[in-house]
């Protein structure tokens, strides 16, 4: 899928303006993304810290658990009897070959399995808006390689201070900046639901 129909984005201000203070962000961590929207900070690396916070205290339920940098693998083209060598399970029960992509968050409801997790939402960070379409070839690939994935699962581009869904079976009308309270309203809504 080289077109990116399914992404909408917002700048970083306009996020951390809408953050709802009930929603538990404190405001130090509004204020941290907000001047990392501002700055235009040359390494995405620099947004990993405060966005697992913001992922940890908006996915904070018992079943949630956000996952930095995972493994994912693309399915094995077969299975066979015999033990190979170059395949494994991932957490979201696919048989896979151990060349892997890593997003930089999955957020997932897991299990006390080691192969029982179901993806919610994969997360691709880059420092600057420019970069949005190879976010969004990334989240593609990612959301479509895996076994366990919830039916309406969401590839979150965060690209500088803009933040873009891409969702199946959803029509693309939401933008948000990153600091923003419609945006974290959103992730805390989606949430709820799938509590």
């Amino acid at each position: 899928m080289n077109d990116c129909m399914f992404i909408f984005f917002i700048t970083l201000k306009s996020l951390l303006d809408m953050i709802s203070p009930d929603r538990g962000v404190p405001g130090e961590l509004r204020e941290r993304l907000r001047r990392l929207g501002l700055q235009r900070v040359h390494y995405e690396h620099s947004w990993y810290g405060p966005l697992n916070k913001l992922f940890n205290v908006i996915f904070s339920g018992p079943r949630w658990m956000v996952k930095p940098q995972p493994p994912f693998r693309q399915e094995a083209a077969e299975l066979s009897d015999e033990a190979d060598p170059d395949t494994s399970i991932s957490s979201y029960g696919v048989v896979v070959e151990h060349a892997a992509k890593f997003p930089d968050f999955a957020i997932c409801q897991y299990t006390g399995s080691l192969t029982g997790d179901t993806l919610h939402a994969v997360v691709e960070v880059k420092s600057d808006a420019s970069n949005h379409a190879l976010n969004c070839l990334q989240l593609g690939q990612c959301l479509d390689s895996q076994g366990g994935v919830a039916p309406d699962a969401l590839g979150i581009s965060i690209a500088g201070e803009r933040v873009g869904i891409i969702s199946e079976g959803a029509e693309p009308v939401q933008e948000f900046i990153v600091y923003d309270t419609a945006f974290i309203d959103f992730l805390a809504d989606y949430a709820e639901q799938h509590e």
